[in-house]
């Protein structure tokens, strides 16, 4: 045999293995789906890789799935830039997939129920130019290196918010059927990306129990689910997303972050600075929502009393909702240890500014 041949025969083999390897993937990403995972989840635990896995794997979901599992994938799946993939990362790949966990609530997924929303009252003139004045505050919140400036912003978003909130709801509520679609409770995806996954989390569920929402850390990759009525769950997320950045930035930044590096202390000071920001980040929230709260009751005590057991009806049906899809949820505990990080956590919070709801903060839940 020829070094030509011999050349052959090896690529052959590779070639025929990687095959093989794809197929199992396939035949793998199938069952995946039937246990819930949708093409976002996937590419959240295994990155962009596994995209041109992804679509290979359409015609295998079609003929086992259900015709709605079937539309997240051909929704979710995308184009890639390579058709081939290293046998390294497939076999990465094939090892990992059997031992991802059911995820029970993608039939609750909004994006599953989008044409239910579509008939929903449009935005008024006056709550579109909020949400835009929303949106501009947390932009020019994150931008400003001014602890003290931050916090305003944020606090002025969030009262903003629950006017806008209370708003929505008095017009809602002379429509039964806006109401009742209004507030119907949906599942949302919340992808959280290491390092300081779970206190990254903590953060999360502390916003969404201020807004009547539950969240719940269903991987150790950093899949969440939101259980909440849309327009929070939407709220929750963009308010997540600048606060969560501006606490990664005041982390590294604040006074004591320098001196827990020379001390060797940077994981005990964020660990501490994290849980202290979160804590502060939910008592700055819940105060916001009172003093629109109370400035409601002072000058409409009828419309106060018509909205506050809507909110509370819908906290209610989001921890319904929880734990009837996720009944075996456990307690997570958080320990601050060093001293410096919790008031520059604390301190950090006011610089960006918030308030949460009855939440119990020092544990939260999660699946895995």
């Amino acid at each position: 045999m020829t070094l030509s041949h011999f050349s052959d025969n090896v690529t052959d083999a590779q070639d025929s293995y990687r095959q093989l390897l794809e197929e199992s993937i396939i035949s793998h990403l199938g069952f995946c789906a039937l246990r819930g995972w949708t093409p976002a989840d996937l590419r959240h635990e295994f990155s962009a890789d596994i995209d041109p896995l992804l679509f290979h794997a359409l015609p295998e979901i079609a003929y086992s799935c259900s015709d709605e599992m079937y539309t997240l994938w051909v929704n979710g799946t995308r184009a890639a830039e390579t058709s081939h993939l290293p046998v390294m990362t497939l076999e990465k790949i094939l090892t990992e997939l059997p031992k991802l966990s059911t995820l029970p609530d993608w039939a609750m997924l909004a994006e599953l129920h989008a044409l239910d929303n579509q008939d929903t009252s449009p935005m008024t003139p006056a709550q579109a130019k909020a949400h835009h004045r929303i949106t501009a505050l947390l932009k020019k919140a994150e931008s400003t290196n001014f602890e003290e400036e931050a916090e305003a912003l944020i606090l002025k978003a969030e009262t903003l918010r629950q006017q806008y909130r209370i708003e929505s709801l008095l017009i809602n509520s002379y429509d039964q059927d806006v109401q009742a679609r209004s507030s119907t409770i949906r599942a949302s995806r919340v992808y959280l990306e290491a390092p300081w996954i779970r206190h990254q989390y903590k953060l999360l569920n502390a916003i969404a129990r201020v807004h009547s929402s539950e969240a719940l850390l269903i991987t150790k990759s950093g899949i969440c689910t939101l259980f909440g009525e849309q327009d929070d769950v939407a709220h929750i997320i963009d308010l997540f997303n600048s606060l969560n950045r501006q606490r990664a930035h005041f982390m590294k930044t604040s006074a004591g972050a320098r001196i827990a590096q020379l001390n060797g202390e940077t994981s005990s000071y964020r660990r501490s600075f994290m849980i202290s920001y979160a804590s502060q980040i939910s008592r700055l929230l819940i105060s916001a929502k009172e003093d629109a709260f109370n400035e409601l009751a002072g000058q409409a005590p009828l419309a106060h009393s018509a909205i506050v057991p809507v909110l509370e009806n819908r906290s209610v049906r989001s921890k319904e909702a929880l734990k009837e899809t996720f009944p075996n949820m456990r307690t997570m505990t958080f320990k601050s240890t060093n001293r410096r990080g919790i008031i520059d956590g604390f301190n950090a919070a006011n610089e960006s500014h918030l308030g949460g709801e009855s939440a119990s903060l020092e544990d939260s839940t999660f699946m895995f």
